[in-house]
């Protein structure tokens, strides 16, 4: 929105480079650490784990993984293994900025006002209305690009989770919430997995 707003010519080359070094936590939010931590204190809870004792797990895994995954990130870059990380796509673009400026956008201002209002208009609706199932939040969530992956899991789990709760209730909702919990684990176990052996056979799996 800052480069529509202003537009890259009016912005500058430094604030323009300054922005750049704010890709990385922008450019799409599969891999921010919250949702997992609160899946797994969900986990924790639903299987009478230790609160201390699996907040001691918590930031080990941290405090291992954190050397481990910069080491290993800078690693398979600066071996040439893979090339479309997020500082080359940030950098690219900066590049084409510097090169080709721009005036501020008004069609993208335009755009991102209809966004604001829709999204005023869900939340008003939400509070409204109890039975209003379109959230402000699943409406911000679709413009991501990472949706494309994700949207028919999410799809199913919503019509498995009406079905429950139409046909069940509220009951038979709670028995079935370990259920789904334990596919969040095994999703975990089994991309772990997959992932652990490919390093250390060096292949793709």
């Amino acid at each position: 929105m800052v480069y529509a707003v202003f537009g890259t010519r009016r912005l500058g080359a430094h604030n323009l480079t300054a922005l750049s070094f704010l890709y990385f936590f922008n450019r799409t939010y599969d891999c921010l650490l919250m949702p997992h931590q609160l899946e797994g204190l969900k986990i924790a809870e639903q299987a009478r784990i230790d609160n201390r004792k699996f907040a001691f797990s918590v930031l080990l895994a941290i405090l291992i993984g954190l050397p481990v995954t910069i080491w290993a990130y800078m690693h398979v870059v600066y071996q040439g293994a893979y090339t479309g990380w997020v500082g080359r796509e940030a950098f690219y673009r900066l590049s084409n900025w510097l090169n080709n400026p721009l005036p501020a956008n008004v069609t993208a201002m335009f755009a991102s006002g209809i966004g604001w209002l829709i999204s005023i208009l869900l939340v008003l609706m939400c509070a409204r209305f109890f039975w209003f199932p379109l959230h402000a939040v699943r409406y911000a969530v679709t413009s991501n690009k990472m949706m494309s992956f994700f949207w028919f899991s999410i799809f199913l789990s919503f019509v498995i989770k009406y079905v429950y709760l139409k046909q069940g209730g509220l009951r038979l909702y709670r028995r079935a919430i370990p259920f789904f919990l334990g596919l969040v684990l095994g999703e975990f176990v089994a991309t772990s997995f997959w992932g652990t052996l490919a390093m250390i056979i060096q292949k793709q799996t």
